[in-house]
């Protein structure tokens, strides 16, 4: 596709010719006129990235017509023209106003744009622009017509970033600019384009409207850090509304986000703004990606994944070496925290609000907890590893401060509520989500969690399951009215939810065809309503790790992953070893006792035709439980990124 970029460079300007083209028709048609406008390569703005293409509309409108009429432009030999039809003939000394791109609604002289809060990538074509008015001059002959010159309705700032320290070469994912000022900074906009810009160099006409405004812009594009000042040439460009405004720029990276204030910095529209960000300078504040695996688990995933299992041989495990002991109060079975701190205020205003958000608009609320007046730190639980969160600190109705960080990791572990650590207690809870299938798909985090049994969970505890991780159904594999409950007959989390009625009690009730057919559609439908699901049994190891197993094989992960994420409830020392070397009941290796061979869990899986572990267990699925093959597709689909 031909194009022309927009530079502000030395060139002489082009007039603007004029030739007019009337359709003579001897019968009652309507007659159109054509006109053909020239238009100065003079144009602003400049910048790389900003360019208009062969083919785009741009509008012209009339004041003295009350009408706008779109051109078309039209690339030629680097000459760029617009051609426009009117109904009517334009006449002499008539005013023109041009603006890009194209909007039929420009009553008035009004036009409404939209500066996006998030943008992406490359902006051009999405830069509102306005040119200078100028007067309509008739005929062919014609000396003088004047220069359409464009102008950026919005500031284009384009971020420069390097590091004169070990920062280079750092992949850069975003660039955030949040105001503290209260400005708003995008939104919906709308320019007057009677309004000459000669005389609104700053803001030609721009507004913000009341509605979807917002302190933020995010660009997400990818780039690198550069080495030096010189060489920092990657165009990183944001839209913004002009203005002067106080806040910070926080670059994130694949390593760590570095955020810088400014203080009273004017944004204005006349050209490009060049903002250079030294990631070692001496305002920057750097945090690092926080890791929610607690030490031990990470030792094991990073074990695990430098030397993956063998599903040939079940001789041996890498869990014994990081999990806890069966009766270990040490809570392994605990993510890592994340800690935020901030700077306590000259005036302090009584305790702290620290809220999380999962969007840069700080609309979402992820997680919110409170820290006295005198403490400069708080620590969170229990975010999604690998997304970028936001947060503020608010001290006596006040923005306090706040900040952008990164999380990584590969499992999400659940702290679900106080440090007792028992059998009948909230403990070995984890995310079933993080996983990745044989296709490199990834199984998305909050829609299905496994545990041990709530009986004993305390009220608070028991708010973070509901309101937090949004459980809705709970799968109580338990085998209901025995010694397998605690001390409540029906556990307390299912009040209030939807709860599973079928109980297990021995692997012939988990091969039960009705049993399970019940179970696996519950929580199928569960998923497409988008119903959080927890699924437990006493201690959240066998029953649960079978369960747990088939919908992981349903969705591709294949069965040394499977593995893993059975070996996991190990970390648990209400629960004790579980490994997969081991003969454990429901899960793993087929056992024989009295001479009897009793085939299940894996095993069982793997008596079923197929190529691959999930293609076994679809067709168990579907031909033996009798569970239609879209009922599957539809959980996958809602599963997995």
């Amino acid at each position: 596709m031909k194009q022309i970029m927009l530079f502000r460079k030395t060139s002489l300007p082009v007039l603007l010719a004029f030739a007019v083209l009337v359709s003579c028709n001897k019968n009652t048609d309507p007659v159109d006129y054509t006109y053909n406008f020239s238009l100065s390569t003079d144009a602003m703005p400049a910048g790389e990235g900003v360019s208009l293409k062969d083919g785009e509309l741009v509008g012209l409108y009339l004041p003295d017509y009350n009408t706008t009429i779109a051109g078309k432009i039209i690339v030629s030999d680097g000459n760029m023209t617009v051609s426009a039809t009117h109904e009517l003939p334009i006449a002499k000394g008539s005013a023109i106003y041009p603006y890009y791109p194209y909007l039929a609604d420009c009553k008035g002289g009004k036009v409404s744009f939209s500066l996006a809060a998030e943008q992406k990538g490359d902006i051009s074509g999405k830069t509102p622009l306005a040119g200078d008015p100028f007067s309509f001059q008739s005929g062919r002959k014609v000396t003088s017509n004047g220069t359409v010159r464009f102008r950026s309705l919005v500031s284009l700032v384009d971020f420069r970033i390097y590091s004169s320290g070990s920062s280079a070469g750092e992949k850069v994912e975003s660039v955030y600019l949040r105001t503290t000022d209260g400005s708003y900074v995008s939104g919906s906009a709308t320019s007057r384009l009677t309004v000459s810009t000669v005389d609104n160099p700053q803001t030609p006409g721009l507004t913000l409207g009341e509605g979807g405004r917002q302190q933020y812009a995010n660009l997400t594009r990818a780039s690198v850090v550069a080495a030096s000042i010189s060489e920092a040439k990657d165009p990183n460009i944001m839209l913004i509304a002009p203005g002067t405004y106080s806040g910070s720029v926080t670059v994130v990276t694949e390593v760590a986000t570095y955020s810088v204030p400014f203080t009273d910095m004017a944004f204005n529209s006349e050209s490009v703004k060049y903002y250079y960000i030294d990631l070692n300078g001496s305002k920057v504040r750097k945090t690092g990606l926080c890791n929610i695996e607690n030490d031990k688990v990470k030792g094991f995933l990073d074990a695990v994944e430098k030397n993956p299992y063998k599903v040939s041989d079940y001789s041996y495990t890498y869990v014994t070496g990081y999990a806890s002991g069966t009766g270990s109060s040490s809570r392994l079975d605990l993510p890592k925290p994340v800690t935020l701190r901030w700077t306590n205020p000259a005036t302090d205003n009584g305790n702290k609000v620290i809220t999380v958000y999962s969007d840069p608009a700080m609309t979402e609320t992820e997680v919110s907890v409170s820290a006295a007046s005198s403490l400069t730190s708080a620590i969170v639980y229990n975010l999604i590893p690998g997304r970028t969160w936001y947060y503020k600190v608010v001290n006596g109705g006040k923005d306090l401060e706040t900040g952008v960080f990164k999380t990584t990791g590969r499992r999400r572990m659940i702290k679900v509520g106080e440090s007792t650590y028992g059998k009948n207690h909230a403990n070995n809870c984890r995310d079933f989500g993080g996983q990745v299938t044989e296709s490199g798909k990834k199984i998305k985090y909050g829609k299905i969690f496994r545990g041990s049994n709530m009986d004993e969970t305390s009220a608070e505890a028991k708010k973070i399951i509901r309101e937090y991780m949004k459980i809705g159904l709970d799968v109580d594999l338990r085998n209901q009215g025995s010694g397998d409950v605690g001390k409540y007959q029906y556990d307390p989390l299912a009040l209030g939810t939807m709860h599973t009625t079928e109980t297990y009690g021995s692997w012939a009730n988990l091969s039960d065809k009705t049993r399970m057919k019940g179970t696996l559609t519950k929580i199928f439908s569960a998923v497409e309503k988008g119903t959080g699901v927890y699924i437990h049994c006493k201690v959240g190891a066998d029953r649960t790790g079978y369960v747990c197993m088939l919908l992981e094989a349903l969705l591709g992960v294949p069965q040394e992953r499977c593995d893993v994420d059975y070996e996991m409830t190990s970390f648990s020392g209400a629960v004790g070893s579980r490994t997969r070397t081991g003969v454990n009941n429901y899960y793993y290796v087929s056992k024989t006792e009295d001479g009897v061979t009793t085939v299940q869990g894996v095993d069982f899986i793997n008596t079923f035709s197929g190529a691959t572990f999930q293609e076994k267990a679809i067709n168990y699925v579907t031909n033996t439980l009798g569970i239609p093959k879209a009922t599957i597709t539809a959980f996958q689909n809602a599963m997995l990124e």
